[in-house]
């Protein structure tokens, strides 16, 4: 089985979504989360816009960035590390409605909040009782 192809089909999955694993209605909000200067501020934020997602779309999320967490940790062989990642799927996981220069313009803040869930996979989703708000739609 070639991973190359894998990968690509899977990176294809994501950016064909109709509505993105991230959704279109939490674009904003995360775009602003990532602006945050505060690290520790950005991080409660992005991990209660996650806690907020649709349910299924949690589900997969987690799924998806434990995954590529055990990615990075063969970086040494595959040279795949957290910001690799992060560039490669952050286009398919989050993006704007409409297809204009500022999704453009705001890739480098899209990659930042995929490779911070990469790298802080079991804090993001972990179950807090003040952050559990996820709906069940």
């Amino acid at each position: 089985m070639d991973i190359n192809a894998v990968t690509g089909l899977l990176k294809l999955y994501f950016r064909e979504l109709r509505n993105p694993l991230l959704t279109f209605e939490y674009y904003d909000w995360f775009i602003d989360a990532a602006r945050i200067s505060d690290y520790d501020e950005r991080m409660y934020r992005i991990k209660s816009i996650i806690h907020a997602l649709p349910k299924p779309n949690f589900v997969v999320l987690e799924f998806l960035m434990r995954h590529l967490n055990h990615v990075t940790a063969y970086s040494d062989v595959n040279k795949m590390e957290a910001s690799n990642l992060a560039l490669i799927f952050s286009v398919g996981l989050l993006r704007l409605e409409a297809d204009d220069l500022s999704s453009i313009m705001q890739t480098d803040l899209q990659s930042k909040i995929v490779e911070a869930m990469i790298q802080q996979v079991d804090w993001f989703f972990e179950i807090d009782d003040d952050v559990d708000q996820r709906s069940d739609a």
